[in-house]
């Protein structure tokens, strides 16, 4: 909106100075400046076709700055805002939808208006997790997307993501692993630690446990598993570095529950992609903030300066600690249409014998002009 009512303001005088710049040959005084080669028949063609937009800019022919406009007159003239309208446009209102009440009928309804993603297939948006009590970003990896582990929220250890645990079936998807030969674990990563002096030919334990899906999420079972990792027949070569790396993408730390976070929007321009880079976890996937990006994020964007960044289970960065290890703060998707979502916050349910008198009628699904009421 404030883009399109800024152009209808400018609009009118952007294409009289572009075309007295873009036709203008470049004076020797700026030649020097954009550092032209008059020896050069290319740049002497340049010189000739006039100023680009960046060469006036570098010149000062033309300054970066802000305008002010009213975005509700340039968008809406009153008889915009009065005429072939149902109701009249009024901003200071904007959130209130009419609806019919038999005890009075001039009834404004306050609706909540948020912002929203509409499933379609148009733009990919990236969001990160944010946690508003304790002010830090969360790496989505680290969040139970699809709320599948509900039962497994605040447990220690790390969840196994896949039916078998090197090769043994017996394992299932969600048990728990609580330590490698008797060492706690809690974070992917630290399989490797664990297990950096270990043979092929030694002894492993794995401790497991199985939690019920029921509301109490009471431990079912316990496992143990005593491995040698040798004994194992695969067709591949073996080697330690073959298992570590199968261990940890068996594994990941235990989810947070989705609900306990905000999704706040993050520009491409702060992300980059970890396509080339060696990471075979499946859920540590797509588009990620390192510390270059933090820190460009930091310049842009002051009021998250006092952040901390949570990119493994337990793990916190922060804009000034100085860090060896690599970071990688992966983001959430959605692909769909930004719009303004407005709901009634209590809405009538036909089915529901508490809810108010039913003087409110309309449909709650269908989309109508008229704020879903009619």
């Amino acid at each position: 909106m404030s883009d399109t009512a800024y152009k209808n303001e400018v609009n009118r005088y952007i294409v009289y100075i572009q075309n007295i710049i873009n036709n203008t040959k470049i004076s020797p005084e700026h030649q020097l400046i954009l550092e032209y080669d008059l020896t050069s028949q290319s740049d002497l063609l340049e010189i000739n076709d006039g100023y680009s937009d960046k060469e006036a800019l570098k010149c000062k022919l033309l300054i970066k700055d802000t305008i002010e406009t009213d975005v509700l007159k340039k968008l809406f003239s009153e008889d915009e805002r009065e005429k072939n309208r149902a109701y009249p446009f009024d901003v200071n209102k904007f959130q209130y939808v009419p609806s019919f009440d038999f005890h009075n009928q001039n009834t404004q309804n306050l609706f909540t208006i948020n912002t929203a993603i509409i499933n379609t297939d148009s733009t990919k948006f990236h969001f990160l997790y944010y946690d508003e009590i304790n002010n830090r970003f969360i790496s989505s990896h680290l969040i139970d997307k699809n709320s599948q582990y509900k039962h497994l929220y605040n447990k220690k250890g790390l969840i196994l993501i896949q039916n078998s645990l090197l090769g043994d079936k017996k394992f299932k998807e969600g048990d728990i692993l609580i330590s490698i030969n008797n060492i706690k674990i809690e974070n992917p990563s630290d399989i490797k630690e664990i297990l950096s002096e270990t043979k092929l030919n030694d002894s492993i334990n794995f401790e497991l446990i199985r939690y019920s899906k029921n509301k109490n999420s009471k431990i079912e079972s316990n496992f143990s598993l005593k491995v040698v990792l040798s004994s194992i027949s695969i067709s591949r070569t073996q080697n330690m570095n073959y298992w570590i790396n199968d261990l940890e993408t068996s594994f990941a730390a235990a989810f947070y529950n989705p609900k306990d976070f905000k999704i706040i929007p993050i520009e491409t321009k702060f992300l980059s992609n970890n396509d080339n880079r060696n990471n075979n976890h499946p859920l540590k996937s797509g588009m990620y903030m390192d510390t270059n990006s933090i820190k460009k994020l930091k310049v842009y964007r002051e009021s998250h300066n006092d952040l901390s960044y949570e990119y493994e289970k337990g793990k916190y960065y922060s804009i000034n600690d100085s860090i060896t290890e690599p970071i990688y703060i992966y983001t959430k998707i959605k692909i769909g249409t930004p719009v303004f979502l407005v709901e009634d916050p209590n809405p009538f349910d036909p089915f529901n014998k508490t809810c108010p008198l039913a003087w409110k009628i309309g449909s709650l699904k269908e989309v109508k002009t008229n704020g879903n009421w009619d």
